[in-house]
């Protein structure tokens, strides 16, 4: 019990520090008008013929937050803001056959086969587009307390951890 407690108590610490920086970020933004980085993004996911994308969000903020990577070799670190605010934390272009290794990595696990639909106060997802077909699964929780399915655990964790240590 006390160890869910402070868990829970961690997690929140973390969203927190979270928001208050990026309430510091400066963007101006028009509610009709989408944040020209992300129109950027869309426009690289749209020609390339595929894209997995990472992320995690909910609970009291509501921020979400991931990384995206394309077929082209880019990655991005991105945020939605509770606001609906969008913002890309950063960009940088890594060797393309590293995201192809990961994306072949994907399809051996069979995950593409399976649905998973689970959310949570603090909810993980993974969609993996490409030219034809959209799957997105979505499980409870984010770090080693999530529900990640089985057969992906070893691969998002090292997914996760490349892009981290991208920037």
């Amino acid at each position: 019990m006390r160890n869910k407690i402070f868990t829970g108590l961690t997690v929140l610490l973390i969203q927190l520090i979270i928001l208050s920086i990026s309430g510091c970020i400066s963007y101006k933004s028009n509610n009709n008008a989408e944040n020209p980085d992300i129109r950027n993004l869309h426009q690289e996911e749209k020609f390339n013929s595929y894209s997995i994308n990472l992320s995690t969000g909910g609970g009291f903020t509501g921020l979400k937050s991931g990384y995206a990577l394309f077929s082209n070799g880019v990655v991005t670190r991105w945020q939605k803001l509770p606001t609906g605010k969008d913002l890309i934390d950063w960009k940088v272009k890594v060797d393309s056959s590293q995201i192809e290794q990961f994306r072949k990595e994907l399809e051996l696990t069979g995950i593409t086969d399976r649905q998973y639909t689970e959310t949570g106060n603090i909810t993980a997802y993974l969609k993996y587009k490409t030219v034809d077909t959209t799957y997105f699964w979505s499980w409870k929780g984010i770090g080693v307390n999530s529900n990640i399915p089985p057969e992906i655990k070893v691969w998002y964790i090292k997914v996760n951890l490349f892009c981290s240590e991208l920037h």
